[in-house]
């Protein structure tokens, strides 16, 4: 039957270079959903009512008109696509709703991130070895992914990089990366006993201050851009244009680069 692996990502613009490297198909639109067809995941994946077994953790359900799971397989691995939304509340419910529905032996966390490392640029991959809650300092470690380096901590914050504080302090405990959700999917993995790795692509730099609120704020909770928020802000402030033209062509190229290092991890996992 294989393995099952989950590859998470917070936008939807993550989870596309996914789906065209691996040719993951819609579960919505999958001819036969489930089946033992190439393009889908076996029928021992899909947990049912019956199969739940012993309560899940309390959680909010997913959110109405969130993404579908996407599927597919890599060599022998069964592979899901799941995205679960910006920030941890919503990380947490797309996580906890996937459990109670599929059986998973490892979830990826996949996307990008901001550099909080002066040495980090646009594009660099960054495969922590410990994933830290900003708020409550918490700690969870990944299992390693044979073949790729780990390069330090990452830390997961729910609000502004503007808010994260004194960033030499951040790196003098080992971080070199923040964003908005891998502590949370690493925590609903812990309390589900299954193993979860981590790969983000630098799209900002936390450093130079290149994203702020205002500049969060013009996406939706999938990634989508508000078009009306974002004429709004280019109408108030039209010499950042090319700015936050900028920062889209960084994000797409650091999206690309984490999907691509999914796939090599994919090869040993």
């Amino acid at each position: 039957m294989g393995a099952c692996v989950a590859l998470i990502t917070a936008m939807r613009s993550e989870m596309a270079p996914i789906r065209t490297r691996l040719a993951l198909v819609n579960s919505r639109e999958a001819v036969a959903p489930y089946s033992s067809d190439s393009s889908s995941i076996s029928t021992g994946h899909v947990r049912s009512l019956t199969q739940v077994g012993s309560p899940a953790p309390v959680g909010s359900p997913a959110p109405v008109g969130s993404p579908a799971i996407y599927q597919g397989r890599f060599n022998d691995t069964n592979i899901l696509g799941k995205i679960c939304g910006v920030g941890a509340v919503r990380a947490r419910a797309a996580m906890l709703d996937l459990f109670q529905n599929y059986e998973i032996d490892h979830v990826l966390i996949v996307g990008i991130a901001g550099a909080i490392s002066n040495t980090l640029n646009v594009g660099d991959v960054v495969v922590p070895d410990a994933v830290v809650d900003h708020d409550t300092e918490n700690k969870l470690r990944p299992t390693p992914i044979p073949g790729l380096t780990s390069t330090g901590a990452l830390i997961t914050f729910g609000r502004p990089p503007s808010d994260l504080g004194d960033i030499s302090t951040l790196r003098e405990r080992g971080v070199v990366a923040v964003d908005m959700e891998t502590y949370a999917v690493a925590e609903v993995c812990t309390e589900y006993g299954c193993a979860w790795s981590s790969i983000r692509s630098i799209s900002d730099l936390v450093y130079k201050s290149t994203v702020d609120s205002e500049i969060l704020a013009l996406a939706g909770p999938y990634g989508r851009p508000r078009t009306v928020a974002v004429l709004k802000y280019l109408l108030r402030r039209p010499h950042r244009t090319a700015n936050l033209a900028r920062l889209g062509r960084d994000a797409s190229i650091a999206a690309k680069r984490a999907a691509n290092a999914a796939v090599l991890a994919l090869e040993t996992l």
